[in-house]
Order: C-alpha cells, then structure tokens, then sequence
C-alpha cells in the first residue's frame, strides 16, 4: 500500500481539492469505437470493456493509434491509485475531444493564448539586473524572431513600463493562427502556454521542435539566475 493512502473501501480519497481516485479496473484495451465520435476518430480505450470518457461524457476517441497507445500505456502504469500528474496525455486528449465538438471552448482557448501575448514571460527583461538581461536576451530573443518570422509578426522584449512588447496587429495576427489550427494542436499550444507562462515559448516547443528541455530551461532563467545568486531559499512551514 502507498504510504499516506487511506480508506481502501472508498472509491476516492483525499480532500475536496485534490481526489485521487482509486483504480477500478484491471484490463486495458485500444479498439475500434463503437459509435465514432466522427469519421476521424478510429480508436478508443476501453477499460474492462467499458469506454472511458471525456469531462463531458464523450467516448475517449483518436484518430491515430500511437496516441491512443501511448494513453493506454498510462492507464496500464497505475498501482492502487490513479495519479493524474502522472497521465499528462489523458488529461490533454479528453480535453482535446471535448474542444474538437465544443466552440465555446474552443474560444476559450483561443483567448487564453492570444491574453498571454501582452503579458509573456519570454519579453520581459530586468533592466536593473544587466547580467539577467544579457542572459534573457541571449536565450529568449531568437525564439520571439522565429516567431516573428513564421507569423510575420513584431513581437519584441518590453525593457521598461511603457515598452509595448505586442501591437493590436501582432495579437490579431496571432488570434487568425491559432483560430486555424485544429483543436488537437489547439489544446495542446494551450497546455503549453499556461505550463510555460508564455505564447512564444510554447510556440516554440510546439511548431519550431524545441526540446522540452530547452523550453523549460528558458521559462525558468529568473529562477535559475536567482538561485545562482542567492542560493536556493527554503520558505517555513506555518
């Protein structure tokens, strides 16, 4: 048993905000759908014979076996407890189904990316730390070129308070680009932009084949530059 688990009779356990939920099923298997959400969608997980579902009760469907494969290799790698930190892609495909029959939440998300522009981390500098600056300017600055390149765009790094690091042109142009993208590519560029705290970073990760690594690395430079510093400092419980 997994220390700190408890209540083994119970289907859930936990508080209100963070519910684990207790495996409820043994067998693992990627089929046919029984009833195709549309004519793209050709595979399905099933669990002891019963589809899963999204958040608003669709079948759990793809349209290419590696990714359903890939998420039936998650649910198979769960001991007592399901653990969602540990199934990132089944998180992202229930998601990915919903906003594929789901305008509205297509919207959403489309306006999530495009209010990250005016506020993404990978343009603003900290002038008053010229070495962080240099740092920032040294990683992050080709990713917002390849960006301006591809959607031909004029994003640039904000050094002050009054510095505009989009123009109303630059957000529309981004608006039309992510409008056009299928919902699949759609929910995972919001994923990635939230994870990141930065459009052009997940952009970047997503579209140009930037190693996570990398993107990761270059979300984390105030952070890294900090700990560098100052070393890395312990907050005290309550």
């Amino acid at each position: 048993m997994k220390r700190g688990l408890t209540h083994q009779s119970k289907r859930y356990v936990g508080n209100a905000v963070n519910v684990i939920l207790k495996k409820f099923y043994k067998r693992v298997e990627v089929l046919p759908p029984k009833d195709p959400l549309s004519s793209a969608y050709k595979f399905s997980i099933f669990l002891d014979g019963k589809v899963s579902k999204t958040p608003s009760q669709r079948q759990l469907q793809f349209r290419k076996p590696e990714l359903a494969y890939l998420v039936a290799a998650e649910f198979d790698s769960q001991d007592q407890y399901l653990i969602p930190s540990t199934m990132p892609l089944l998180t992202m495909s229930r998601t990915a189904v919903d906003a594929d029959f789901d305008t509205e939440l297509r919207e959403k998300f489309i306006m999530d990316i495009v209010n990250f522009v005016q506020s993404d981390t990978a343009c603003y500098r900290e002038e008053e730390k010229r070495e962080l600056s240099e740092i920032q300017d040294r990683y992050l600055n080709p990713l917002i070129a390849r960006v301006n390149q591809k959607l031909n765009t004029n994003l640039g790094a904000a050094r002050g308070l009054m510095d505009t690091i989009a123009t109303d042109d630059d957000s529309q142009k981004i608006r039309d680009y992510v409008r056009k993208i299928d919902p699949w590519h759609l929910t995972s560029l919001n994923f990635a932009t939230n994870t990141l705290k930065s459009f052009i970073l997940g952009y970047n990760l997503l579209i140009c084949d930037l190693p996570t690594k990398e993107a990761v690395f270059a979300s984390r430079l105030e952070e890294s530059y900090q700990i560098d510093q100052y070393g890395l400092v312990h907050t005290l419980p309550n």
